[in-house]
Order: structure tokens, then sequence, then C-alpha cells
């Protein structure tokens, strides 16, 4: 990492972390990104108009100070939204709400932080599909699934599925994440979440992914029936 003395970021950004994550490229992407927000969207506030310029001015400040040439050092899973802008930018054929990602770039929920999440809003990513404000991405990429062919061992209880997808919409994200990782049998809730998350890693698609999500769910309704 350059010796250079970093800048100060006026968003608060943490400079040294966000330089250890991202490239020159990545840091002007985001840059234009916000930009583009402020200066084109006519649905937000003045203030949060300010914000996304601040936003910008925080990323075109720490690629001036990176250099063309600038790669990052230890770039890990650490930025799962700010990940996600970036590809989306890169695909052309790739729109970025701004209504759905003020939500995603601190205003989203806590437990989407959590590991497991984070791997399904990759899922979500890949398929292409919007995450929803104020919902549980694992629940998202479950609800997506489901309405896409997702397989599980529900059999003729598809519609029994569908109402219970409807209703956990309605829960307390906090509730759910304790609901989904609550089977007797599996163990104590650390370790069926961690088992979740890496059953999402390991899948192959979207879709896959999301059977698992589904699958999780499935075997909490037979507990409580």
């Amino acid at each position: 990492m350059s010796t250079r003395e970093l800048p100060v970021l006026t968003h608060g950004g943490n400079a040294e972390f966000l330089s250890s994550e991202l490239d020159y490229e990545e840091m002007v992407i985001l840059s234009g990104i916000f930009r583009r927000w402020a200066l084109y969207d006519t649905t937000i506030s003045p203030d949060f108009r300010t914000e996304l310029i601040g936003y910008s001015a925080d990323f075109e400040q720490l690629a001036r100070w990176a250099g063309e040439r600038w790669r990052a050092a230890d770039p890990s899973d650490a930025l799962p939204v700010l990940r996600m802008l970036i590809r989306r930018a890169c695909k052309r054929s790739s729109v970025i709400k701004l209504e759905h990602a003020k939500h995603w770039l601190g205003r989203t929920l806590p437990q989407n932080d959590r590991l497991v999440n984070r791997v399904a809003l990759r899922w979500l990513d890949e398929a292409n599909v919007e995450p929803i404000p104020h919902s549980l991405h694992l629940l998202t990429l479950a609800r997506w699934g489901f309405e896409n062919g997702a397989e599980g061992d529900w059999g003729d209880l598809r519609h029994v599925v569908e109402m219970q997808l409807e209703d956990l919409e309605q829960w307390n994200a906090e509730l759910l994440m304790k609901w989904c990782f609550s089977h007797e049998e599996l163990g104590d809730a650390h370790e069926q979440e961690q088992d979740l998350r890496l059953a999402l890693k390991r899948s192959n698609t979207p879709l896959e992914a999301a059977e698992m999500a589904l699958d999780t769910i499935w075997h909490m309704m037979l507990q409580e029936a």
C-alpha cells in the first residue's frame, strides 16, 4: 500500500479499508454511479442529493490519490453492495435503480450483513434480481426461486409453501432469522446458519441456491406442522 497520506473522506468512509478493497477503475465507476444519480434522478430530496454528491466526491478523491495503476491489496467479501453496483455498471444491459440502491447503501436491514445473506445477495445479483428493500436477501432468493421453477420435497403442497412465503414476508427480520435456524434436530442456530451459508456457496446456479433456502424453510414448516 502507498505510504502517502490517505485522504480524509467527507462521508466517513475508511479510506485505508476502501483502498485495500477497490481497484482504481472500481473507485472511478462508483464515483460515476453516485454522480449520475445525484444529477439525473428527479425524485430524490435535496438532502439525499447532497449525500450522493458526497459519496461521488469521496470515491473520486480516493481514485485521484490511488492513481491509474492502483490494484486492491486485499479484496474480500466485505463490500457486497458496492461489488454489486460495480458489476451492474459494467453490464451495459443492466439498469441500477436508485429506488432500490438507496436502501442497499446503509438503509438495509442489519441482518443482511450476516454472511448467509451476503451470499444470497450474490446469487440475486447473478440472477439479475433486484433485492427488495427492507427484506432479507435469503427470503427474496427463496421467493424468486419458488416463482421460477425451484423444486422441493413439498409435492402437492406447493400452495402451502406459497402461503408460508407470503406470511414470512410480514415477519420481523430478526425473528425470521431466528426461526430459519431453529430446527430442533440440526444442531445449534449458528451451526445451522453456517451450514446453509456453505450450501449456498457450493451451489452452481441461482436456482440451486434458491432451492437450498427453500429447503430450510420447508423443514421448519414440517417441524411446526
